[in-house]
């Protein structure tokens, strides 16, 4: 039987806890008025870095909740590749819900990108540590942190500022070259721009094709990445420098889906076919 799963900030240091308080108003009245749990009951906590914590309630007080540390489980290794979304900048409470469906689905890595054709178009002037500090971006790790919770998992995605699409598609090799660099090995990726009118394969067709020829391979696949445009889609000069980067087109399926939709049902597809690969 599943436990109700909270996150939170936990120093352990040198010495794993052996009690948490936790102090978060959303988290008390979640414990208290909606779960109505009580002592005794036991819950998980999470650190948002692969560490689990088996409690149990030791005390409910109104603006705090004691708990004793019962057991801790680090996260498993990963069995399947890591999945990286790069979701066109669209209208707030729509890529609120992309944040939202994408944690859930399981997704490691959420990217706003500004396209051309993009209607919400974020001051990307302004420094990255301000932006983390806006309502905007805070918005979004709330939805993120309490879909961590309700899904079960480990740790949240990350979620980075927006940034230009051509900008971070140079920017993202550079990562896998320093990563490849310092780390000492390769980096395989699956790379996927979603473009409704190109006349590619399906995306679950791209991503299948792959089981059969994955277990020949010497260097394991690592990402799974995919690129989702905006209401009015990419232009010419945004696709043809996706695939110059290693993009391959792909559509998912015959209808015209909005963007939030593109995201959610790309992120379904890569989830559940990476679990097989």
């Amino acid at each position: 039987m599943s436990r109700h799963r909270f996150i939170v900030d936990i120093e352990s240091g040198d010495q794993a806890p052996k009690n948490i308080d936790l102090t978060e108003s959303r988290q008390i009245h979640q414990i208290r008025k909606v779960l109505r749990l009580s002592a005794g009951d036991r819950l998980d906590l999470i650190d948002g870095k692969g560490m689990l914590f088996t409690c149990s309630i030791a005390a409910i007080e109104k603006d705090r909740i004691q708990l004793k540390v019962l057991e801790i489980a680090t996260e498993p290794p990963p069995e399947r590749p890591a999945i990286h979304m790069l979701c066109a900048t669209i209208k707030n409470d729509k890529f609120e819900l992309i944040v939202q469906k994408l944690t859930e689905l399981g997704v490691e890595r959420i990217t706003p990108v500004q396209c051309r054709r993009s209607v919400v178009t974020p001051d990307l002037e302004e420094p990255e540590k301000d932006f983390k500090n806006s309502k905007r971006y805070q918005r979004w790790l709330s939805i993120r942190n309490e879909a961590t919770e309700q899904s079960e998992r480990f740790r949240p995605p990350t979620i980075d500022s927006p940034k230009k699409l051509e900008h971070f598609l140079m920017r993202l090799q550079e990562e896998d070259r320093a990563i490849e660099k310092n780390e000492n090995r390769s980096i395989r990726a699956l790379s996927f721009i979603c473009e409704a009118r190109e006349e590619a394969p399906p995306l679950v067709e791209q991503i299948s094709r792959e089981k059969a020829i994955n277990a020949s391979r010497t260097i394991p696949l690592s990402h799974i990445r995919i690129i989702i445009g905006p209401e009015g889609g990419f232009t010419q000069s945004e696709i043809d420098l996706a695939k110059a980067t290693g993009f391959t087109p792909c559509n998912l399926g015959l209808t015209i889906l909005r963007s939030e939709t593109a995201a959610i049902a790309a992120a379904a597809i890569a989830t559940s076919f990476g679990d097989f690969l």
